[in-house]
């Protein structure tokens, strides 16, 4: 003589007490541990049409859906729904593994607002400019800006061609002197 036995809530149909086959209403079926659940574990997304937790696909280590990934498996970055294993150019990341852009003209940077190099411009302190700032000078072969060297307080090509003086001091052909040279007024 054989029994039947009641499939344990929230199963609906179940071929033994502990495998579910279909579930109630309100709940998704779990192929990997043929179970009902109220939610889908973080390693599985919500299939709306099938109503069943269905599993992230590698390299994500948890999903939306199946093309959408909200983290990687280790040493990945996401970027977009994306596992990669570097950020590309204009975003950098910190310790959470996540791309993020980079600030305004920067090309690649070490934080958000910290550039290390830039789209276009010039480089000068971790910002980006259209052109360098007074006491600089814009070197063309690393685009990035120079500080001048005392006593200039601008200058131009090199940081020791002067175009405007420290107090005190005359500019003359790119030199500051403290007169002017003799033949010159």
């Amino acid at each position: 003589m054989q029994n039947c036995y009641q499939c344990i809530f929230p199963c609906l149909t179940c071929s033994s007490a502990a495998n579910c086959i279909l579930c109630v209403s309100g709940t998704y079926f779990y192929a990997n541990a043929s179970s009902c659940l109220l939610l889908c574990p973080s390693n599985s997304f919500l299939n709306m049409a099938s109503e069943q937790c269905q599993s992230c696909t590698s390299p994500c280590s948890s999903c939306r859906s199946s093309t959408y990934c909200l983290s990687c498996i280790s040493n990945l970055y996401l970027l977009g729904g994306t596992c990669l294993s570097s950020c590309p150019s204009q975003y950098y990341s910190d310790n959470t593994l996540i791309c993020t852009q980079c600030y305004g003209l920067c090309k690649t940077c070490s934080s958000k607002y910290y550039c290390l190099s830039c789209l276009t411009g010039y480089l000068n302190n971790g910002f980006c400019y259209s052109s360098c700032p007074p006491g600089t000078y814009a070197n063309l072969n690393t685009s990035s800006c120079i500080s001048c060297s005392l006593p200039c307080l601008e200058c131009y090509f090199t940081s020791t061609y002067c175009t405007r003086c420290a107090s005190g001091q005359v500019q003359y052909q790119g030199n500051c002197s403290s007169t002017c040279p003799t033949g010159t007024y």
